[in-house]
């Protein structure tokens, strides 16, 4: 008979003979009724089996790795300077938001700014330089370096000619006539070099003297004072002092041109440039000049590059958009190399840095979700992505561990770099699969089996499992069918009891 309706039955009877009876059930009721319920008890003991049975159902297993990590920004630079200076400029203050490119320091560029001029300067000189060469000459530029050429040759031969006093009379060596020689005068209009040879001598001319020459041309002029007299036909001419020597064997060399003169020289390598100018006009534009030229307008430009490279290190500019950590220096103080001018975060793509052990990164992979609660907003969810996983392992505190960076999957003003995070990562996770507890699943001797509740027996059943959840429960492939109740807790007495 049923336990239950036995008991029912003799609460029953009690009632009934304590309305027969009410004084003697005082001292029958009591005793009578702990031995009742001691029977009860022990009969339960007897008949009920110990222990705690789930049904098989359709749910979903999810691995979630649990762990705490720092917000951090995607850049968080500190720029220095790659040279040293004075800080002539700071366009930012801590706190300003700046994009891409902005000026944020500046220092002192007056000298690499002309550098930057001169070799601007020098590139245009090149270029034009090669683009006359690469055009050719034209008639114009052949007919100017022809009018050089002439005018050169004229200034080399006509330059501060003079008459070279060559030796007077013995006899008159001692006399009181000047021995200043006579001027030369005009313009020497032959490309013929030489010398005109002069001989003063006794005549009828009314000076009383002649001159004979030779050399460059032959003839004889009268040797007049004060007066200019032509010497030849080629535009010379010559005009005797007051008082000069009148002498037989007199003699005077006008050179042609004056190699005496002090600027000979110059105007010797005047007419060859200018000689040198012509011919290549004529010849016109030669291959290896064009290379030659444009060899110097390349090493100009080079030379602009560099001086304007110069000068744009004396710049700090952002990098990145983003925010403005700090500026730890001040307009007119001095910088070197390397010391910190500007803090910088960016403005977004913020992440969470984990480091999830070994063991909990069987199923992480990129692009997997989590939810974060930043513990200044702990009542907030905010979503994230896994953005990348570190290739290879760091010990943290002895423990094997991966790198995972979280990225925010929208942008939040309150979210501040630094700020302390509680991550749930969802790793994976199964839906509409069987589900029994991780308590229901036995191993041993190399099998994978439950214990399934069926008819008041036990049976031991092999089964397949999968994905073992975060919260214990753990995914079955095979070996189940839903509706069915597995064991999850059982005493080793009872189970030995059941088996019998």
């Amino acid at each position: 008979m049923n336990l239950k309706i036995v008991v029912i039955n003799k609460l029953n009877h009690l009632k009934n003979f304590y309305r027969r009876h009410p004084k003697k059930i005082l001292w029958l009721g009591v005793p009578l009724l702990l031995l009742i319920g001691l029977g009860a008890w022990a009969y339960t003991r007897r008949t009920q089996p110990e222990f705690e049975t789930e049904v098989v159902k359709l749910g979903e297993v999810a691995d979630v790795v649990s762990d705490t990590g720092l917000v951090t920004a995607e850049n968080d630079l500190t720029l220095s300077f790659e040279t040293g200076g004075v800080v002539r400029t700071v366009k930012v203050t801590e706190g300003d938001a700046v994009y891409r490119g902005q000026t944020l320091v500046s220092l002192d560029a007056s000298l690499k700014a002309a550098e930057v001029a001169s070799a601007r300067a020098t590139l245009a000189a090149q270029e034009a330089k090669l683009a006359e060469l690469v055009a050719g000459p034209t008639k114009l530029d052949l007919a100017s370096a022809k009018t050089k050429l002439e005018n050169a040759r004229k200034t080399l031969l006509t330059a501060d000619l003079q008459a070279y006093f060559a030796g007077p009379s013995a006899d008159y060596a001692a006399s009181s006539f000047t021995y200043t020689a006579p001027t030369v005068l005009g313009t020497y209009n032959s490309d013929q070099e030489g010398e005109y040879v002069l001989e003063l001598y006794q005549s009828g001319a009314p000076s009383g003297y002649s001159v004979e020459y030779s050399g460059l041309e032959t003839g004889i002029m009268e040797g007049a004072e004060g007066r200019a007299e032509p010497l030849g036909r080629r535009g010379l001419y010559l005009q005797f002092p007051e008082n000069f020597i009148r002498a037989p064997e007199v003699i005077w060399r006008v050179p042609i041109p004056n190699t005496k003169s002090a600027s000979y020289a110059t105007n010797r390598r005047a007419y060859e440039q200018a000689q040198a100018d012509y011919d290549l006009k004529v010849a016109g534009t030669r291959a290896e000049q064009i290379v030659a030229a444009e060899a110097q307008a390349r090493q100009a430009r080079a030379t602009l590059q560099s001086a304007q490279a110069s000068l744009s290190k004396l710049s700090l500019t952002a990098p990145v958009a983003g925010l403005v950590k700090s500026v730890p220096v001040t307009v007119g103080e001095t910088v070197t190399v390397g010391s910190p001018a500007v803090a910088l975060v960016s403005d977004h793509n913020y992440y969470v840095t984990l480091y999830v052990p070994e063991a909990e990164m069987a199923n992480l992979t990129v692009g997997d979700l989590a939810e974060i609660r930043l513990k200044a907003f702990p009542d907030r969810v905010f979503r994230a992505t896994v953005g990348s996983v570190a290739p290879a392992a760091e010990d943290r505190d002895g423990v094997a561990s991966f790198k995972v960076k979280l990225y925010f999957q929208e942008s939040d003003p309150q979210i501040r770099v630094g700020m302390s995070a509680d991550v749930d990562l969802e790793a994976l996770k199964k839906t509409d699969v069987m589900v029994v507890p991780g308590r229901a699943v036995v191993r041993s001797n190399g099998r994978i089996f439950v214990r399934v509740w069926s008819n008041k027996t036990v049976e031991e059943r092999s089964v397949e499992i999968g994905l073992r959840g975060s919260d214990g429960s753990v995914e079955i492939v095979s070996g189940l069918s839903v509706g069915e109740e597995v064991i999850t807790f059982i005493r080793d007495e009872e189970l030995d009891r059941l088996a019998d």
